[in-house]
């Protein structure tokens, strides 16, 4: 049984909130999937909480779609302040996906979407960007339902770009400019361990999701496992149902009339050139807090670590040996040290 509240989107339209009685999804890629998967509608649109929408941004993406099913769409995206006032920059024009990237904080990361910087204002794109994706509710059963691989947070544009290529359909850029708060959901708090590892799991499983040979996944995990800070729990074993739905994309991805070797041939996944590259590693932009909506000044505070498991809601915790993690009594989520 799904309970709905009925609600209404700024538009006007009708909107239901749906939550589970029986499962509490693992992050957002899980609560996305199950939110499709549990609707009746024939259009699919996800979106960020903390975002704005100009008037009749669903009527663009609805009209579009009805011409073209096989389309996963997406956004032109503005930055926005925390008092939701725009950036100057001009808005990003949809994304491509690198093939491989060496990130701040030294990490190394496989298949990961960037910004297309310039470029067409709408027409066909690489990879969806800005947290504003339009698509059948029939075409995401066609591209096997890909979010289902997913925990935590990350990867779902990636995903989502990849398998509508590998299965013949397009990502398309609409004219449409979509306002956008980035990291506003993550300031003042710290990932806890057990969700940095399920983060970095979402990419092991898109790795193996993907219709590439061996030895080039392989290839791929070695260059992220070079990443420093990925200790045994990251991540890359999984559970037996994960597991499972992993293989079930993999097959269904394998089955697609386009192949891993026609993406990278045309472009959809790329490696970075010298000056991409050396963007991913600026360091000017690490600690632009309000740009990335962390606090207003470093010179606050941090607010309290919680005293409560965000799983479970217990307070019971038992500190990790040699380290400064706990882990909770009752569902083992493991954290960083609480402080009262």
């Amino acid at each position: 049984m799904i309970d709905g509240q009925e609600n209404k989107t700024p538009d006007g339209l009708p909107a239901r909130i749906v939550s589970s009685p029986w499962r509490r999804p693992r992050g957002c890629g899980q609560a996305r999937h199950m939110g499709i998967t549990t609707s009746s509608a024939d259009v699919v649109v996800l979106t960020d909480g903390h975002m704005t929408f100009p008037p009749g941004w669903i009527a663009t993406i609805e009209k579009h779609l009805e011409a073209n099913p096989e389309h996963l769409t997406c956004c032109r995206m503005q930055s926005l302040r925390q008092d939701w006032t725009p950036f100057p920059d001009a808005p990003e024009n949809g994304a491509f996906l690198a093939l491989k990237s060496r990130e701040r904080a030294g990490e190394f990361w496989a298949i990961s979407a960037k910004w297309a910087k310039g470029g067409p204002e709408s027409g066909p794109v690489s990879a969806v960007m800005g947290a504003c994706y339009g698509f059948t509710r029939a075409w995401y059963e066609r591209i096997g339902r890909p979010l289902s691989i997913l925990e935590a947070w990350g990867q779902d544009e990636e995903i989502l770009s990849l398998a509508t290529h590998l299965m013949g359909g397009r990502v398309f850029l609409l004219p449409v400019i979509v306002g956008h708060i980035y990291m506003a959901a993550h300031a003042g708090r710290m990932k806890t361990a057990d969700e940095s590892a399920l983060i970095w799991s979402n990419r092991y499983a898109v790795l193996d999701a993907l219709p590439m040979p061996a030895e080039e996944r392989a290839e791929l995990r070695a260059w992220m496992k070079r990443t420093a800070r990925i200790g045994n729990e990251t991540g890359d074993h999984f559970t037996e149902e994960r597991a499972t739905a992993i293989r079930k994309l993999h097959d269904r991805l394998a089955s697609g009339p386009r192949t891993w070797g026609q993406l990278k041939a045309d472009g959809i996944v790329r490696p970075l050139t010298d000056a991409e590259q050396a963007r991913c590693l600026d360091s000017t932009t690490l600690r632009d807090d309000a740009r990335r909506g962390a606090r207003a000044s470093l010179h606050e505070p941090m607010p309290p670590r919680p005293v409560q498991c965000p799983l479970c809601d217990r307070t019971q915790f038992q500190r990790v040996p040699r380290s400064e993690y706990v882990r909770c009594l009752y569902c083992n989520h493991k954290m960083q040290g609480l402080r009262q």
